[in-house]
């Protein structure tokens, strides 16, 4: 690659950065501030429009659907492609904007891989998966996953009571 090549593919590389960094939510926003960053939120298939505990939004090619706790504040916030015409399954999220995702999410913290498609964050108050099946990128906070994880157990335990 020529100098010239490679300071276009810098600027593109920054800008791609620069948006997906100031484009997508936040743990812990609020729906006025996630209204403010998408606009007002919108019927998704396959999502919940606004309802008290969270709302779909859809903005520079992604589909957001976000679950509010009873504060108020931004629990979980799951990112997406939208489904082209013609296709079964979004496009991948790249590993650009898988990278900025989380960037955004972390506020002063950094992201540990504990595993393949799956993160801590530093402070041990979030966790990022992503699921290559759907094509999602899952960001929760610990205490979304912990009750997540309790309402599971609690589901399993109900199922088997019949044995």
């Amino acid at each position: 690659m020529n100098l010239e090549s490679r300071l276009i593919f810098l600027i593109i590389i920054v800008w791609f950065v620069f948006i997906l960094a100031t484009c997508h939510a936040r743990l812990g926003d609020t729906p006025t501030q996630i209204a403010i960053r998408y606009g007002a939120p919108v019927k998704l298939a396959g999502t919940f429009a606004e309802t008290p505990t969270g709302g779909a939004y859809s903005t520079n090619g992604f589909k957001i659907t976000v679950a509010f706790d009873a504060s108020g504040h931004s629990t979980l916030e799951v990112f997406s492609h939208p489904i082209e015409e013609w296709h079964i399954l979004p496009p991948e999220i790249t590993g650009i904007e898988l990278t900025g995702i989380l960037s955004a999410n972390a506020g002063t913290n950094t992201w540990k891989n504990i595993s393949h498609h799956y993160w801590q964050r530093s402070d041990g108050q979030a966790y990022a998966t992503y699921d290559g099946i759907s094509r999602e990128l899952i960001v929760c906070t610990k205490a979304w996953y912990d009750a997540s994880t309790r309402r599971q157990q609690r589901d399993e335990q109900k199922n088997i009571g019949g044995f």
